[in-house]
């Protein structure tokens, strides 16, 4: 039952954002797409404003709010992969501390999961591909 439930949810929120959609389509359709050999190129990439300042900073200080995201960038990167080593060393001790038998059954856990997950992705895109056009209004 849940599952059919799920499956016309998603189905009438794809005919929904469909029609939502329609109008922005249609305008776009009007003017062309500028071709791949005729897009602007960046000088240098734009760094990514904190939230909340699009509105509230000047250009000089959006400039320095960039200058100091690169400054700082090397230095993140290189704690996020002391974090992601760190992380994998923990999880290889807890994983230790079990038996050779939770060992199986955390593994086959895992792989329940996984496999849930896969099959619920695969449904979601059958139900993508498949969705009934919507009926047309009668009046």
């Amino acid at each position: 039952m849940s599952r059919r439930l799920l499956s016309l949810v998603v189905a009438w929120g794809l005919m929904v954002g469909s029609l939502v959609a329609l109008p922005c389509v249609a305008q776009d359709a009007a003017q062309p797409a500028p071709k791949k050999s005729e897009k602007k190129e960046r000088a240098q990439p734009a760094g990514r404003l904190p939230a909340y300042y699009k509105d509230v900073v000047t250009a000089e200080q959006r400039d320095k709010i960039y200058a100091l995201q690169t400054k700082y960038r090397e230095q993140i990167l290189v704690l996020a992969e002391q974090m992601k080593k760190l992380t994998a060393e923990r999880d290889a001790e807890i994983e230790g501390v079990l038996t050779a038998e939770q060992q199986a059954k955390v593994k086959s856990l895992r792989a329940e999961a996984s496999k849930k997950r896969g099959a619920t992705k695969a449904a979601i895109a059958d139900n993508n591909d498949e969705s009934p056009a919507p009926e047309p209004a009668d009046k």
